[in-house]
């Protein structure tokens, strides 16, 4: 994990007059919204322990990051993701599960194992990750392979501030353009 501040030296010659808190902030928004578009921020998460007759189970993330989307999740076997939770009248079936959906309540993003595991196990779960909003440190891959799609986003984010000395709206539209081709060509590469 890289700190924001390394960021710094990056984004400072073009916002000159920027007071930090809003640079880091700038940043650490620009790189929520690129993991959100280019969804490159992939890890498995640390292996949950499943209990027979339990079906929700919380995820660990790794620490100033949140999940995007689940990409894949296994027991023995490879789950299949659904879309929406099953028909309710099946939920207190048992079994060995064969698909998750997610749930969130108060911030709280959850899976639900379907059929409800019979048996003790572990469940491995791959997920796109994002920073949380008061992120200290971004992930690695954002300062090594991706900082200047980061940087142009927060450019944008930074000089479309009306009423301060780094307002420029060219600046911004330019860098808006640039922030997206960035997620754009991660997108793709990444997959």
């Amino acid at each position: 994990m890289k700190p924001v501040s390394d960021f710094f030296p990056h984004l400072m010659p073009f916002v000159v007059g920027c007071p930090e808190p809003l640079a880091a902030q700038s940043i650490v928004n620009a790189a929520i919204s690129f993991c959100e578009d280019a969804m490159v921020v992939w890890r498995d998460l640390t292996p949950v322990s499943l209990v027979a007759g339990q079906s929700t189970y919380a995820l660990t993330t790794p620490t100033d990051q949140q999940v995007t989307r689940v990409l894949a999740a296994r027991t023995a076997r490879q789950l299949h993701l659904l879309s929406q939770s099953p028909d309710l009248s099946l939920s207190s079936s048992q079994g060995d599960p064969s698909g998750i959906y997610t749930t969130r309540a108060d911030g709280t993003l959850s899976l639900v194992l379907y059929p409800t595991p019979d048996k003790d196990g572990t469940l491995t779960v791959t997920a796109a990750l994002r920073p949380v909003r008061g992120a200290t440190t971004l992930d690695n891959d954002l300062y090594d392979r991706w900082i200047d799609a980061v940087v142009a986003g927060a450019v944008h984010r930074i000089t479309s501030v009306p009423g301060t000395s780094f307002f420029d709206p060219n600046m911004a539209g330019s860098a808006a353009v640039a922030a997206v081709r960035g997620a754009n060509k991660a997108r793709i590469e990444g997959s």
